[in-house]
């Protein structure tokens, strides 16, 4: 992961969390604690945090960085949104689901409560609470559990393992960090990585979830070439080459409900 890429991945679990250790963001990162601690450096100088013993808390934004930080949240909410509601559409009534974690997974979550009789089983800690609120279809949530990332709320470890090896589901959705034509997809960390793998293994349909911003980027961890996955699901603005190359390799690409509904 090259140094802009992990500042902006540092801003956001600063910003999510108000404070961190060094010691987390060197094992979420894959990288030095010196590496950590240069480039909390250098975001103190920007004025986003201030470091303390170990690690550093969130600087009071000031209100036109508060008004660009809403603007932004409110695009990556509507990216998220669009892949949402595409999700519910590959999903039938009384299907066995799993959700993988990060952040369209909680908008997979919130969309697939429209379905009836589901048995929803994820990692992921903030997708069970998007769930558990409102859920009025008589679906069944499980948490699969193990060692909880406190930054990500991801559960992982053999615990998870052990529980995935037991698993048969009709289809998954995992959420990919980068893609890049010429190598494939990335994660953004081992252990990510390890449980995407396994729940691969026992789905009867995988679905790689990869916003457009994720496209021709990397991040720390390589996962597997581009033909891995047989079904894409993004928002309308993936870049044309990429459509291009799904379409032409027999990759099943969803991106909006007018194509849903084509398929």
């Amino acid at each position: 992961m090259f140094a802009p890429e992990r500042k902006k991945r540092i801003k956001e679990i600063v910003l999510e969390n108000k404070q961190i250790e060094v010691s987390q963001l060197s094992k979420i990162l894959g990288v030095s604690d010196v590496t950590i601690r240069r480039d909390l450096e250098k975001l103190e100088e920007e004025h986003f945090l201030t470091r303390a013993y170990g690690g550093a808390f969130l600087n009071e934004p000031k209100e036109i960085t508060a008004a660009v930080a809403t603007n932004e949240n409110n695009e990556e909410s509507k990216i998220y949104e669009e892949i949402g509601n595409s999700a519910k559409y590959l999903v039938k009534d009384n299907a066995s689901v799993i959700i993988g974690s990060g952040k369209a997974g909680v908008y997979i979550a919130k969309h697939l409560k429209s379905k009836k009789n589901l048995r929803i089983m994820t990692t992921d800690l903030n997708i069970i609470n998007e769930l558990a609120d409102n859920n009025d279809s008589n679906s069944r949530l499980v948490f699969i559990g193990g060692d909880i990332d406190p930054v990500t709320r991801q559960a992982t470890g053999p615990i998870s393992s052990m529980i995935l090896s037991c698993l048969n589901v009709d289809v998954s959705f995992l959420e990919m960090d980068g893609i890049t034509l010429n190598k494939g997809y990335y994660v953004d960390s081992y252990d990510k990585a390890n449980v995407i793998n396994q729940i691969t293994q026992i789905s009867r349909e995988t679905v790689a979830v990869c916003a457009h911003s994720r496209f021709d980027k990397t991040s720390f961890f390589f996962l597997n070439d581009i033909n891995c996955f047989t079904k894409v699901l993004s928002n309308a603005a993936i870049p044309n080459l990429y459509k291009q190359y799904y379409f032409e390799n027999n990759i099943k690409l969803y991106t909006s409900l007018d194509l849903l509904h084509k398929i």
